[in-house]
């Protein structure tokens, strides 16, 4: 009988611990979810000239890049959809280069552009803060 129970002890022993090692194992799993999507952002984000978008403005107001080239912008949105002016979306829109990109409140994400020809492009937010009237949310690409 006291062989049994120790074998019983032991046999509890082992499954606590092991309990104990899936358990810690889960925590940590979940803890680096974070820093993967961290690592992903990076990734996408190397080579890209970034661009924070929020009702004071674009961070960069001007760029400069190579005919024929593509470039990359990693768009960050700052605001969140409670902004009063367009529900903060933000936009990076070029009529001369031809093109139109919109970013949701709180996110981010890459663009490719290319420019074709030499010279001075404007671009501009137009869904809020005054839209591309306001000096603030307008900018160059200087194409060389």
């Amino acid at each position: 009988m006291k062989k049994n129970k120790l074998s019983r002890e032991k046999s509890e022993k082992k499954g606590g611990r092991l309990g104990l090692i899936i358990f810690s194992t889960l925590v940590i799993l979940i803890a680096l979810i974070p820093i993967i999507d961290g690592i992903e952002n990076l990734i996408e984000k190397e080579g890209a000239i970034t661009m924070n978008l929020s009702m004071s403005g674009f961070s960069t107001n001007e760029i400069t890049a190579k005919a024929g080239e593509p470039f990359k912008v990693y768009l960050v949105n700052l605001d969140n959809q409670y902004h009063g002016d367009g529900g903060g979306w933000h936009q990076f829109a070029s009529d001369d280069a031809n093109f139109n990109f919109q970013i949701a409140p709180l996110d981010e994400g890459t663009v490719t552009i290319v420019i074709d020809k030499p010279g001075v492009y404007e671009f501009y937010c137009d869904i809020c803060c005054g839209g591309k009237e306001n000096p603030s949310m307008q900018g160059i690409i200087i194409v060389i």
